[in-house]
């Protein structure tokens, strides 16, 4: 029953979210919007000041239960939270003496000021939310992803109407607020103070690595924004964040599958050859990730000209740039599934050099192609390029450390990339036929989709046929015993 909570209140989660991260755009112009993402970067980045503290807290919580160490439980959590909330107060008080003494814009010194605010509250918060799932309290864990998605819809409706750019920015802070007093109300959110250096170096330790890999995406996938705040400007930072904004939720899905997968990986590791857990838990979710992804791509990428305009004509100009990132995130999503070996054989660090040798190349590449005249297209390009490169970067890492070679690892591999030129000339071939058909926007789009529709389809025979879809197992798992 925990876990049915727990799943069904992320999805709820994830769908109000969107209706949430929707009215910001519609009720603020692309340049307020633009500065909006930018500032949003500052609490995301500090939510890694715990150094990975808080990761370990996760882990090593449920195995102190198992042993009956409840003083050692009691310990961690001291330190965690005293730490913690140590490295955002150090920063939030950075951030006050910037909005206060710095030559920036009002609006970017205001915002700064709140943003610095939402650290703190945020420190807080999720620790005793990470508490939540060391406990295993998924019931709970799921009452507060309810209660998150409301009041989320709720302070960004009413404070984005009321005060604009502000409003949008305070709503974040006003429902932490709101899930503290919560927390309390329930219990779970006791503050608990001291400071045992062994027991934080070692928290670091265990949970430095995983933290550094996963900063290291967060690189990957914010680094553009800054490259255009700095070469381009707010407005179109705010054409670019919207493309930003549904790559995101577009992602979900094979984030969720990552999820399933780490979990199973670690259940097995041991158990077999690291060759064979590759083959199992890292290549075939990559090949059926690759399957899914332009089911939902190419319907986003043909939506989004006549969507765009309808409802947000100020954003117009941000189609071409987020269509090409919804292109480019097929790289992204495909290689997702990677970092579930890269955790259980201890190749983290590893991973996330690589990721930052990406990261560089992004950030450079941008730079050229806006200096060549593309703007943020070019900046979408540069991301594609950069998520195509990781990717292909961590998969060869992982086949290279392998004692043995996976059977049938060129075929597989070809089977995860396939999917994405022939959804490009798909894609292709249909924006030719809207030009050649002239007709209105939504008639022709209706079109399209029926079309690439059916095109999907033939490619799902066609990989059935090539034993790529596991139909046989399904039938097996369908059939009930006698």
């Amino acid at each position: 029953v925990s876990i049915l909570w727990f799943a069904s209140s992320n999805f709820f989660r994830q769908g109000i979210a969107a209706a949430t991260t929707l009215l910001r755009p519609v009720l603020m112009t692309p340049e307020l919007f633009g500065l909006f993402t930018a500032l949003r970067l500052v609490p995301t980045y500090a939510d890694y000041m715990h150094l990975g503290a808080r990761d370990s807290m996760r882990y090593l919580i449920p195995l102190y239960e198992s042993r009956g160490e409840h003083q050692r439980i009691q310990e961690l959590r001291a330190t965690v939270l005293t730490s913690s909330v140590i490295g955002a107060t150090s920063l939030a008080l950075l951030l006050f003496i910037l909005a206060l003494f710095s030559d920036w814009g009002t609006a970017e010194r205001i915002g700064l000021a709140i943003c610095a605010s939402a650290v703190v509250l945020d420190a807080f918060y999720n620790h005793f939310f990470t508490e939540l799932k060391g406990f295993q309290a998924f019931k709970e864990v799921g009452i507060n992803n309810y209660l998150n998605a409301v009041a989320q819809l709720v302070f960004n409706a009413v404070l984005i109407l009321s005060w604009g750019f502000y409003g949008a920015l305070i709503a974040q802070s006003g429902t932490v607020i709101v899930l503290l007093i919560y927390m309390a109300w329930r219990g779970h959110a006791h503050r608990r103070w001291g400071l045992n250096l062994s027991v934080l170096k070692a928290a670091i330790l265990l949970g430095g690595p995983s933290m550094l890999f996963d900063l290291a995406l967060l690189m990957m996938r914010s680094t553009d924004r800054l490259v255009i705040v700095q070469f381009l400007g707010y407005q179109d930072l705010g054409y670019y964040g919207l493309g930003a904004m549904v790559m995101g939720y577009l992602l979900h899905i094979p984030g969720a599958t990552r999820e399933v997968m780490e979990a199973r990986l670690f259940q097995e590791h041991g158990n077999g050859s690291p060759a064979l857990a590759f083959s199992q838990f890292v290549v075939r979710p990559m090949i059926l990730v690759g399957l899914t992804m332009p089911i939902l791509i190419g319907p986003v990428v043909l939506f989004l000209p006549a969507f765009i305009p309808w409802l947000l004509p100020d954003y117009a100009a941000g189609v071409p740039s987020t269509q090409i990132l919804m292109l480019g995130g097929y790289f992204l999503a495909v290689s997702f599934p990677i970092r579930g070996i890269l955790a259980a054989y201890g190749w983290q660090m590893w991973g996330a050099g690589m990721i930052l040798g990406s990261v560089a190349l992004h950030a450079g590449l941008s730079i050229v192609l806006i200096r060549q005249g593309l703007g943020i297209d070019g900046v979408a390009i540069s991301a594609g390029i950069s998520f195509a490169t990781a990717g292909l970067a961590l998969f060869l890492f992982v086949v290279a450390r392998l004692p043995d070679r996976p059977p049938g690892l060129v075929r597989q591999g070809l089977a995860t990339v396939l999917p994405f030129p022939l959804m490009l000339a798909v894609l292709f071939g249909l924006r030719r036929l809207g030009d050649w058909l002239t007709w209105t926007v939504w008639p022709t789009l209706l079109i399209q989709l029926a079309l690439y529709g059916l095109a999907l389809l033939l490619g799902a025979a066609f990989a059935a046929w090539m034993g790529l879809i596991p139909l046989e197992r399904l039938r097996r798992q369908k059939t009930p015993r006698p």
